[in-house]
């Protein structure tokens, strides 16, 4: 059975106090032989107090595979939702809401 999905992550950059980075990776297939697909991300995220930032989005290519990655500045700690909508090639459209908590390491 081939599943297409995307995935989204978030992490505080490294040594950043003030910036976070968000990873979106869209696949098919099974995990161990998931294989990347093209497709356009538009982002933002949005902090407690309704301050809203659009967040833009690169390809980060490793192998065969394609991810999308994009920052967003902020002040830690801050709690942060992120808004993200997928379109792939063809023009099916995924969206998908996260909320996560950011503290200084």
């Amino acid at each position: 059975m081939s599943v297409t999905w995307p995935e989204a992550c978030t992490e505080p950059l490294p040594g950043a106090m003030d910036a976070v980075m968000l990873l979106v990776a869209v696949r098919q297939g099974p995990d161990a032989t998931a294989t990347s697909l093209p497709a356009s991300i538009t982002a933002s995220a949005t902090d407690l107090r309704g301050g809203k930032q659009d967040i833009a989005m690169g390809e980060l290519k490793s192998g065969d595979l394609i991810d999308y990655i994009g920052t967003v500045g902020t002040t830690l700690p801050d709690t942060l939702r992120f808004d993200i909508t997928v379109v792939r090639a063809g023009g099916a459209t995924s969206t998908m809401q996260l909320q996560r908590e950011f503290y200084p390491r």
